[in-house]
């Protein structure tokens, strides 16, 4: 789906038709993230002001590309953004003991391709959440930058490392929380890939006979969506 009226009908289709239905968000399914959100929920940085997030990789333009042919959904806002948002919203929502909460405000720019009025090279967000919560997120599909995710506290920090593909099997995952002149490490390791729990949590929602499963439901992917709509009209 490439916006929230696409994904709306698949959910719709879903709901009539009785089959299972997820995004595709592999670090969700990860313990790496569910880790993260216990530590978000347990106040072990204060009262937490700020998430910055960061996903950017470098291609070269091709307009065959599905990063570059807007028919396939071209730019950096569906192909990485989408992820960044999905994080500080799940974020945003573990801090208010929910699963995910969706901005009451969005602000958006982008940089578009030369000669294209719809293909987002680039693309920045600045986001406010209830009860005061602010982010940052980025993207971009012709620039090297660092993949990164920052949560920020009023008694320290939580950096993360791989945010997005989370730690291989087998190996810890980098969280580190940053308190006055300490940093602690929190070791999270799992024999599977973030791919593999999303292949797991898939088979045991087809088993179960369930539609949505909880770490990624409906109405979480139709609320990203609508704020990506939101990013996406800075291009317009």
């Amino acid at each position: 789906a490439m916006d929230f009226a696409e994904a709306q009908s698949m959910v719709e289709a879903a709901r009539t038709n009785q089959c299972a239905l997820t995004e595709a968000f592999r670090y969700r399914f990860h313990p790496q993230t569910h880790k993260l959100c216990e530590l978000v929920q347990s106040d072990i940085i204060g009262t937490i002001r700020q998430i910055h997030a960061s996903f950017c990789f470098s291609a070269p333009p091709d307009p065959t590309s599905r990063l570059f042919d807007p028919n396939l959904g071209a730019g950096a806002i569906l192909d990485v953004g989408c992820y960044s948002m999905s994080m500080v919203r799940l974020l945003a929502g573990a801090i208010r003991g929910k699963e995910f909460e969706n901005p009451v405000r969005v602000q958006g720019m982008t940089e578009l391709l030369p000669d294209s009025k719809h293909v987002d090279t680039s693309a920045v967000a600045n986001l406010q959440f209830p009860d005061g919560i602010l982010a940052q997120i980025r993207c971009g599909v012709g620039s090297v930058a660092r993949n990164s995710l920052e949560i920020e506290g009023s008694e320290g920090r939580i950096e993360i490392s791989a945010p997005w593909s989370c730690s291989p099997a087998g190996e810890p995952a980098g969280i580190r929380i940053h308190k006055s002149d300490s940093v602690e490490t929190v070791a999270v390791v799992s024999p599977w890939s973030a791919m593999a729990h999303e292949a797991s949590a898939f088979a045991d929602l087809i088993h179960s006979g369930a539609l949505e499963s909880r770490w990624m439901r409906w109405d979480d992917s139709l609320g990203n969506l609508a704020a990506m709509d939101i990013w996406r009209t800075a291009a317009d």
